[in-house]
């Protein structure tokens, strides 16, 4: 791996961490867990299209797909991540599905099947790990955490998959 191919997969990640961990900070004045994802979604994949240089309507479907991916990843992580008794499993589960959904749209928005896999696969990572970091540490800002981890999988693979 090149010095060049470090410094965009770095860079990436940087604003990975931007674009999901800013909406996140923000989520306490969000009335709704939904709105808040969305919005993370949304300005995670706006942040990514920036910084990726894409065409206006590339930096629009990311907009849009991310919204779309993120909202809906985090209803039916929520929704399948009802484990009695097991509360780092459940937070695993809902960061897992968060993630992997929400990776998967924004790879879709790229055209490219490696891409989306490879987003799915970090996404799944990214907020499944965060998700349990924050559940084991009792954090309550767990959303801020979860946000910035999964942020920095997302970009760094994006960096590591995009072609210079």
């Amino acid at each position: 791996m090149t010095r060049a191919q470090l410094k965009r997969i770095a860079r990436l990640a940087l604003f990975g961490v931007i674009g999901f961990g800013i909406p996140a900070g923000i989520s306490f004045v969000v009335p709704s867990f939904l709105v808040t994802f969305i919005i993370e979604g949304a300005f995670g994949g706006l942040v990514l299209g920036l910084a990726l240089k894409k065409d206006n309507r590339k930096v629009a479907a990311l907009v849009l797909l991310g919204a779309v991916g993120f909202g809906s990843g985090s209803l039916i992580g929520f929704s399948s991540s009802w484990i009695e008794g097991e509360p780092v499993l459940a937070a695993l589960v809902f960061g897992s599905v968060t993630g992997v959904i929400g990776g998967e749209f924004l790879g879709l928005a790229l055209w490219s099947w490696r891409k989306m896999m490879g987003l799915a696969i970090a996404g799944a990572i990214g907020f499944g790990l965060g998700a349990i970091i924050v559940d084991s540490a009792r954090f309550s800002l767990w959303m801020i955490l979860m946000a910035i981890i999964g942020g920095a999988c997302l970009g760094a693979t994006l960096g590591f998959l995009e072609k210079e």
